[in-house]
């Protein structure tokens, strides 16, 4: 599509100021314009009887110029006086016999004149009076130089020749040449350039603007903020900067979604790359603020694709995992269910994310919510306030540590789950600490829920039921440790491996993967050793002793004080497993979780 002309208006004070201005234009095939001939005194009346709104620009000079100024709602260029336009009416004037001349302009052009003089060493007299500021202070002054000075040749702008005809004295006008008038032509045109885009710039805002009813903030390709209505609201100034900060993120992926919390409260954004007139912006749009019960609690937070891509490599490298997660991937596009069980520390929540990370779920954050921390409160904060994360569409979902449900949250799970429409909704994936089928057979956890959760289980292995693996993942986490650490480490000496696959580890594969990287840090050589190995696990055992002293029982305390210490050391014990716990202090389940509320 070819671009629009530019249309411009030119007021000519004589002949040769519209010729030059014509031969000009000629030049700019992209620029129309119209030129009316109009002496200072005739400006005003002429520029009151034009509409115009029908151009970008105006041309003119001199006096006329800042006349149009005053009237103009458009940008008016004012052509001024080259060296060149000075030097050519000085030179006019020298053919004269005249031996006194004065140059008087509404520009004070003093330092101009008599630099020319002199490099010229032009010998004629010639005045140069201070500027008049109006039409009768140039009168004034053209009549004095003329009565009482004796100048009897002027040289200056329009203005001066009106007056000096109309005393019948010689004068010579300084006229505008072909250098000022390029000059001008092309300000002109960057002008309506820049006042076009300008415009264009604003019908974009504007178009944004009146499509969202979400506030919003909008950069450009410098990640400057151009337009900003979060202060509408209780938006504080911080966020600005987190959405900055966001913004190499937005260029590598073109949209993303994100939550941004602060002590109070937090938000939920999304951001998106536009592209206008070969130019990109960067829009985010920030929804309604959550409330502050799930802003200010530990059970729930949301996690970006490229955080989640790290759990990638530990997944996919990781011999115990490598049947279960080609399983997984059959069932991780659609909708359907997935729970993830197995031993604390086995790696559920490391698996989960990096499900997240190869599914088309990414284009939103997921969204993790932590069962051990929920109460019966926040349950019904979380399934009945529209603002909560779980209201969203197209989203993966994360419940960790589902065996932690009281029986009570566990039924308004069942509740929610079937009258939201959740897993209809949304990718839900469920961890579970232990065997599911074991809790339901002992009326433990609930076989309705159960129903709604389970349509693809995952039951993954304990490190400790595959000590044949040990070897294989030890290799496999020490070259990625060599490219993650300034560290080269060759492999492991054989007592070593040895002493590894021999040890019990309570903790899984988290906890393996932990010391291992210890472990590397802490070799002197290239192979780690059988002693190295030897004092990493004798300070783990120290520390698990230290833990265990820290939480022995004061018997001097009140009773219920010591209840509470009791319910601490074996809920330490069980790896934060209530329904073991409950079982070790012969209780209902329910009723451990009454005695940690009171807590």
């Amino acid at each position: 599509m070819a671009k629009e002309k530019y249309k411009l208006l030119a007021i000519a004070p004589f002949k040769g100021f519209r010729d030059f201005l014509l031969q000009e234009i000629q030049k700019n095939p992209n620029v129309d314009i119209d030129i009316y001939s109009a002496t200072l005194h005739e400006t005003r009346d002429l520029i009151s009887t034009l509409d115009l709104t029908k151009y970008e620009a105006v041309i003119s000079r001199g006096r006329s110029g800042r006349i149009i100024k005053e009237m103009s709602p458009i940008p008016v260029i004012n052509v001024d006086f080259s060296s060149f336009d000075i030097l050519r009416a000085l030179q006019l004037a020298m053919l004269t016999t005249q031996k006194k001349i004065a140059f008087v302009s509404y520009f004070d052009l003093s330092d101009n004149i008599h630099f020319l003089c002199e490099l010229l060493h032009y010998k004629t007299e010639i005045l140069v009076p201070p500027s008049p500021s109006s039409d009768e202070e140039m009168e004034a002054l053209v009549k004095t130089l003329y009565e009482k000075d004796g100048v009897r040749l002027f040289v200056g702008d329009g203005a001066c020749i009106h007056h000096a005809h109309k005393l019948n004295v010689d004068a010579v006008l300084v006229t505008t040449g072909p250098e000022s008038m390029q000059k001008a032509v092309a300000e002109a045109i960057e002008l309506c350039e820049m006042r076009r885009t300008v415009i264009a710039e604003n019908h974009f805002y504007k178009a944004i603007i009146e499509n969202s009813s979400l506030p919003l903030a909008i950069f450009n390709a410098k990640k400057q903020l151009l337009h900003s209505n979060l202060f509408t609201s209780h938006y504080k100034s911080g966020i600005h900067e987190e959405l900055q900060g966001r913004i190499p993120k937005l260029q590598l992926h073109g949209h993303i979604k994100f939550t941004v919390f602060s002590d109070e409260t937090a938000w939920k954004i999304s951001g998106e790359q536009l592209h206008h007139e070969n130019k990109e912006y960067y829009l985010f749009h920030v929804a309604d603020s959550i409330p502050t019960v799930f802003a200010q609690s530990e059970f729930w937070k949301t996690i970006d694709c490229d955080t989640a891509k790290s759990s990638l490599a530990l997944v996919t490298k990781n011999p115990i995992y490598q049947d279960y997660w080609q399983k997984a991937l059959r069932v991780v596009d659609g909708k359907t269910p997935v729970v993830i069980c197995g031993a604390p520390g086995n790696g559920k929540t490391v698996f989960s994310h990096a499900l997240y990370a190869s599914s088309n779920y990414t284009n939103n954050p997921l969204i993790e919510i932590d069962c051990f921390h929920l109460n019966e409160r926040q349950c019904e904060k979380l399934f009945k306030d529209e603002r909560s994360p779980l209201f969203e569409t197209n989203h993966m979902i994360l419940f960790k540590n589902l065996n932690a449900l009281t029986t009570i949250l566990q039924n308004k799970f069942c509740y929610y789950f079937e009258n939201l429409e959740l897993t209809s909704r949304n990718k839900v994936i469920c961890t579970f600490n232990g065997d599911m089928g074991n809790l339901i057979a002992s009326n433990q956890f609930s076989q309705n829920l159960s129903y709604l959760i389970c349509g693809f289980t995952l039951q993954l292995p304990s490190l400790n039921s595959r000590p044949e693996l040990i070897v294989s993942i030890a290799r496999s986490c020490l070259n990625e440790l060599n490219q993650e650490l300034p560290i080269q480490l060759a492999g492991f000496a054989p007592e070593a491996l040895q002493l590894l696959q021999e040890h019990h580890w309570e903790y899984g594969i988290a906890q393996f993967q932990t010391i291992l990287k210890q472990l590397a840090i802490h070799s002197n050589g290239q192979y780690i050793t059988a002693e190295n190995v030897r004092t990493i696990l004798s300070d783990l055992s120290s520390a698990n002793q230290s833990t265990r002293s820290e939480l022995s029982l004061d018997l001097h305390q009140p009773l219920d004080a010591i209840m509470k210490d009791i319910i601490s050391l074996v809920l330490e014990e069980e790896n934060m497993n209530q329904t073991k716990a409950a079982k070790r202090l012969g209780i209902s389940r329910s009723t451990l979780w009454k005695r940690l509320q009171e807590a």
